[in-house]
């Protein structure tokens, strides 16, 4: 895999991590991509308010590719309310992955077998990886409701990834930021 082949873990193998020894041999299954503590720890997040949105700070944690990786059908998303007494104002998600665009025929009918690249803002590298979401929020008083997910998705929605049919979801890290009452 040329992520981890360009990464500072390039003379670990991929089994060391994907692998761990079990009993009686290897573990095969495959579990340090299902198991929600590892995503946990694969992943630092940081979050702050800056005017009208959030900043999140993610950075990989011992990790020798971009995060999510494996197939197309993984991704990262980053949630965001805004909320004044409890109740939700306005909110926005903001998924980080391979994105791509459906492949169109000459006559602009779509061919749904195809898809193209056309973007790929997973978190990759040692640097932090800062993503802004903006909302319709953050005045005086508010709070920031704030969480990070891991997807398995079943179905992409290359159009509407808010449509996508969702396998599964490991929650990474989720907070509170509240906004202070200007005099």
């Amino acid at each position: 895999m040329l992520e981890h082949a360009q990464s500072r873990f390039a003379e670990r193998s991929c089994a060391s991590c994907h692998f761990p020894a079990a009993e009686g041999g290897a573990d095969h299954s495959l579990a340090s991509t299902r198991n929600p503590d590892a995503w946990r720890r694969a992943l630092e997040v940081e979050v702050r308010a800056r005017n009208n949105a959030v900043v999140f700070s993610l950075r990989p944690v011992e990790v020798g590719h971009a995060l999510p990786t494996g197939d197309l059908f993984r991704r990262l998303a980053l949630h965001v309310e805004w909320r004044v007494d409890a109740e939700r104002v306005s909110s926005a998600t903001r998924y980080l992955a391979r994105h791509f665009e459906p492949w169109r025929h000459d006559d602009g009918s779509l061919n749904p077998a195809y898809a193209w690249p056309v973007r790929d803002d997973r978190v990759v590298g040692e640097d932090e990886f800062v993503v802004e979401v903006e909302t319709d929020g953050g005045a005086d008083g508010g709070e920031w409701v704030w969480w990070v997910d891991y997807e398995r998705v079943d179905a992409r929605e290359d159009d509407r990834p808010q449509d996508a049919t969702i396998a599964s979801v490991v929650r990474i890290a989720e907070g509170r930021l509240a906004v202070a009452s200007s005099p």
